[in-house]
């Protein structure tokens, strides 16, 4: 077996991602696996395989992979707007870092002139085993504002430092369970708060929510696999995680804390003008926490066309749909036209939620995805809230929505 064009890449990783040795029995369907594998990684424009005999050995196949790989190291300008939150930035991308499929960021970011900074390292095959390592840190100084429907009624600041570090199994192509450990500061409340700002929190009974530090058991697992090629995507996954701080460690804070998040993602590649995918995203969280900063919260950044956390509560459930329609695809960048609609509830729990009127909106948007750059697609989204007000707003980035 041999691998061409990886000139960055290391063979034994490669290796580790095909999942297929040098004499192992030949079968048809581990050699498309393994091409779906190395397409999955996203490191290369182009993968091909090839087979012949064995000059040598009649009993012997030879099996020769085809790469042309992406560039992966990338300084991204951080560039996202929507609902009244703006942040602009760089981050430095590393999809391969050190030829080993590691994959490191470090970014930093301006949220509303507000310094954001924080890096991801994540190792996909610890020790050389299916076992997935990540381990993140997150300085977040951010100054958010409440809303009661669409009027602002108080706002808040904070300081939040996040370290969170997980081991995660991949027992096969459909199955990957795990967990880790999260630790959380967040303090200086209120601090970065103008004195009419405070005025309208006293005037609106906004209570100011308390600092906290703690440690987080977290748990994580994966059901379903999401096959890639280049942008497009087909197959379904649900993922859900658990962060809890019941018999942890919790400093200054008093209040036990469990939040859950399950996602559900699927895509279709459908047989339409050219290549279409369709995207579907329906999420769920909940969280049992009474402090503002640790509640759930829906706006711009899930419901395009609606301010950013402009409903907050316990528990909430929402849902995106596009149809991602290529009109032109290039050897360095391709255009897709994609409508969407997007629907969420929200309240003190799930029957409150449910029973409350349905957040809804749609809209349409661009994708410029780079085809020789690994993980980029340049996106813009207009939105339309139709219930419960009309409104509409702007959201774009420098990835999918979802």
């Amino acid at each position: 077996m041999e691998f061409l064009g990886n000139n960055r890449t290391e063979e034994s990783v490669l290796n580790l991602i095909v999942e297929i040795n040098s004499g192992d029995q030949f079968q048809t369907e581990k050699l498309e696996k393994a091409v779906q594998q190395l397409k999955n990684t996203h490191l290369f424009s182009k993968v091909e395989v090839s087979t012949a005999g064995d000059k040598d050995d009649s009993n012997k196949i030879d099996v020769k992979f085809n790469l042309e790989e992406k560039w992966a190291i990338i300084p991204v300008p951080i560039a996202y707007s929507a609902g009244g939150v703006s942040r602009y930035g760089v981050a430095l991308k590393d999809y391969n870092f050190l030829g080993r499929f590691y994959q490191l960021t470090n970014y930093f970011y301006l949220q509303n002139s507000k310094p954001n900074f924080g890096s991801t390292f994540v190792n996909n095959f610890t020790f050389n085993l299916p076992l997935v390592s990540v381990l993140s840190f997150n300085y977040v100084d951010n100054k958010n504002t409440i809303y009661n429907k669409n009027k602002e009624v108080g706002y808040y600041s904070v300081n939040l430092i996040q370290l969170e570090g997980d081991l995660i199994w991949k027992f096969n192509d459909y199955i990957n369970l795990g967990g880790g450990l999260k630790y959380e500061n967040a303090g200086n409340i209120n601090n970065e708060l103008s004195n009419d700002e405070k005025i309208k929190n006293t005037q609106n009974a906004i209570e100011k929510p308390k600092s906290f530090e703690n440690m987080a058991f977290v748990g994580k697992g994966v059901l379903g696999k999401i096959d890639h090629d280049s942008y497009l995507a087909q197959g379904a996954q649900l993922s859900s995680k658990v962060t809890s701080t019941a018999g942890m460690y919790q400093g200054n804070n008093n209040e036990d804390y469990t939040k859950f998040e399950n996602t559900f993602l699927a895509f279709y590649k459908m047989k339409l003008y050219n290549h279409t995918n369709f995207a579907l995203r329906i999420q769920h969280e909940k969280s049992n926490s009474k402090n503002l900063i640790r509640k759930i919260y829906l706006g711009a950044d899930q419901l395009r066309g609606f301010q950013s956390m402009q409903y907050s509560g316990n528990e909430a459930i929402y849902s995106n749909v596009e149809v991602r329609q290529t009109v032109y695809e290039g050897n360095y960048v391709s255009l897709q036209v994609v409508p969407f609609f997007d629907v969420g509830y929200i309240g003190s729990d799930f029957g409150n939620a449910i029973n409350n009127q349905s957040l809804m909106s749609y809209g349409v948007g661009l994708r410029l995805p780079l085809m020789q750059l690994a993980g980029l697609i340049v996106r813009m989204d207009y939105g339309f809230a139709v219930t419960p007000e009309n409104q509409s707003g702007l959201s774009f980035g420098l990835s999918e929505f979802f």
